[in-house]
């Protein structure tokens, strides 16, 4: 369900995008999409199109297209091949590209796996809007592969990290971080303690006011996190 932190950012199921930017002539991306909960909710309100794309084939498959949302069946990764694919049976089903050193096998199976390079060939995409990604720690993976040419055609990018599931994913957030900035690219991170609501945004695409950037970057942050508490309270 889409929240509106203030007229400019907006948020949908964890994810804080700019949403000036956005108009019926964009093109979004939803990476890593579940059943297209975000991009249904967001090309809905604002009629941009969005390819969304999902890794699991069952969620795949429950993908509805319509005329603003083209469904893709890949695994975003940092190759183009397929990807061993650990599937999670908690109350959604989910899942995550395998690791080597996994030895828990548990549900695996092959899935098709594309570079975001790759992927933006595979669309005919020069420029792209909005980058939703969401790909369950991938995204180390997929910065890994991208050039800085890749990235920096993207005008606004909104992140989960998964740092808050592996202590060993910290450093290599880090190292993208300073990557992004030395990109130019502005960040926000919206999460207190880990980076599981992250806005890059483009200003060779999207310019923003000092003061906007100062209240997006601080009060915003605040703000969110004073709800939080808040809401814990009123359950206890």
């Amino acid at each position: 369900m889409l929240e509106f932190t203030n007229t400019d950012l907006w948020s949908a199921y964890g994810h804080t995008f700019y949403a000036p930017a956005l108009n019926e002539s964009s093109i979004a991306l939803d990476l890593g999409a579940s059943t297209a909960l975000f991009g249904h909710e967001v090309a809905n309100e604002i009629g941009c199109r969005f390819h969304a794309v999902e890794a699991l084939p069952e969620n795949f498959a429950r993908i509805e297209e319509t005329d603003l949302l083209k469904r893709h069946h890949f695994a975003i990764c940092g190759e183009n091949k397929p990807q061993n694919f650990s599937v999670v049976d908690d109350e959604d089903r989910w899942g995550l590209i395998r690791s080597s050193n996994n030895t828990d096998q548990g549900e695996t199976i092959d899935v098709p796996g594309i570079t975001l390079k790759s992927f933006f060939d595979h669309i005919g995409a020069d420029v792209i809007d909005l980058a939703k990604i969401d790909i369950e720690s991938a995204e180390i993976q997929m910065f890994n592969a991208t050039d800085d040419e890749t990235l920096l055609s993207i005008k606004q990018i909104l992140i989960e990290f998964h740092d808050f599931m592996d202590p060993k994913l910290i450093e290599p957030v880090q190292r993208i971080l300073k990557r992004m900035d030395s990109l130019g690219f502005q960040t926000f991170v919206f999460t207190r303690n880990f980076h599981g609501d992250v806005l890059f945004i483009n200003p060779a695409h999207i310019k923003i006011s000092g003061a906007k950037v100062f209240t997006f970057k601080y009060l915003t942050k605040n703000l969110r996190g004073l709800q939080r508490i808040l809401a814990r309270g009123s359950l206890n």
